[in-house]
């Protein structure tokens, strides 16, 4: 059977999903978690230093789901993703009737002048397409043109990061797929296509840094730094209960829980000045206030900034792993919650290898005529 991975390296953990791919079926398998101490490293020295560490628990679940990986698919976090958005007009020989090769040979004439010499191109999203002032949102295939202007977004990366990247797993004996940029993953984790009808926000909430990315009409916008993380919960904790930052994170892995009623426990913890004790009830009650407050905010700020009316609301992030944390949300959100139907996102691996193998927010231009019905086959799945 045919296997597929995603890895999101985030904070102090990396995060891997597995999905296998049977008669073009994707099915979500699993997402496991390793621990990683990541003070004082970077993005590709964490990678390289664990390795070993993840290679060995892919052939693990290799074994365990009797399938071979094909291809690895990595998150790209933010500051190494590279944002230009440019209009740009391309003439053709003559006038004549557009074909998706004429669509396809116009998207790389703009990629090749919007992006530097070294970097190497992630995604590129057509906002719009203009023929003698008339704009298509689609690609207008089958138009007379002498020439066509695009209006499009375009990610990239440095062209040394990725090869490095490369080197990585083909030291390990593996094929890396590529990168997605973060922002596109988290969308990804939700949506399995594209979807008109309404906008749909996902705030990723990180260890240090949190996000937003916004789907709506074709459309799809990133807010980055929306002010909250799981590092600031932490923080609040620091100044507020007087504890070291290290404790606070331990205290939080084991007794954090947003269940209206969670179990009562009197913690002594130790602080420089001596010993504390701390009730789980109380402190799981300032966490559940501060996250309601932060969320909201955030929101509210997203929707001002795009002039959003109605949306649905999906969150990803490792806060989905405690206990109660779903009630929490629909508590207020209501009705605007998109549940995420695997039980659960930790982290948006398993969106970033569903894009690696789909791409479906970029391949109307594709050439096939099949490209359709493609799509449906993939996005089957089992849930």
């Amino acid at each position: 059977m045919r296997g597929f991975c995603g890895i999101d390296i985030e904070g102090d953990k990396i995060f891997i999903s597995f999905a296998s791919l049977d008669k073009q079926v994707l099915n979500f398998l699993e997402e496991i978690e390793i621990p990683v101490p990541l003070k004082g490293r970077e993005f590709i020295d964490c990678l390289s230093q664990n390795a070993q560490i993840i290679s060995g628990r892919i052939s693990e679940k290799e074994i365990a789901y009797s399938l071979r990986v094909e291809k690895i698919f990595l998150n790209l976090p933010w500051k190494f993703v590279n944002t230009v958005l440019v209009e740009e007009t391309i003439p053709f020989k003559s006038r004549k009737k557009l074909s998706y090769k004429d669509i396809n040979l116009a998207k790389n004439y703009l990629e090749d002048t919007a992006i530097d010499w070294d970097d190497l191109r992630l995604h590129h999203f057509v906002l719009s397409y203009e023929i003698e002032g008339t704009h298509f949102s689609r690609p207008p295939v089958g138009s007379w043109a002498k020439k066509i202007k695009l209006r499009s977004k375009v990610f990239s990366v440095k062209e040394k990061l990725n090869k490095d990247v490369e080197d990585i797993f083909d030291n390990l004996d593996r094929e890396f797929g590529g990168f997605v940029f973060s922002g596109i993953s988290a969308v990804s984790s939700f949506l399995a296509q594209p979807q008109v009808e309404h906008a749909a926000i996902v705030i990723s909430i990180g260890f240090e840094e949190s996000f937003a990315s916004v789907y709506t009409g074709g459309n799809i916008e990133f807010i980055n730094g929306l002010g909250f993380s799981i590092t600031s919960i932490l923080q609040e904790i620091e100044k507020n209960f007087l504890l070291p930052f290290d404790l606070a994170k331990d205290i939080i892995q084991r007794y954090l829980s947003f269940r209206d009623t969670p179990h009562f426990k009197e913690i002594s913890a130790k602080n420089a000045q001596g010993y504390i004790n701390v009730s789980t009830q109380t402190l799981n009650s300032y966490v559940k206030e501060y996250v309601k407050k932060e969320m909201l905010r955030a929101l509210e700020e997203i929707k001002n900034q795009l002039k959003l009316n109605s949306c649905t609301v999906s969150i990803i992030g490792r806060l989905n792993a405690y206990e109660g944390f779903s009630d929490f949300l629909k508590g207020f959100l209501g009705e605007q919650l998109e549940p995420f139907v695997r039980g659960g996102a930790n982290s948006s691996s398993f969106g970033c290898l569903r894009y690696g193998i789909s791409r479906f927010l970029e391949v109307d231009c594709a050439a096939a005529t099949s490209v359709l019905q493609k799509m449906m086959a993939i996005y089957r799945e089992y849930f």
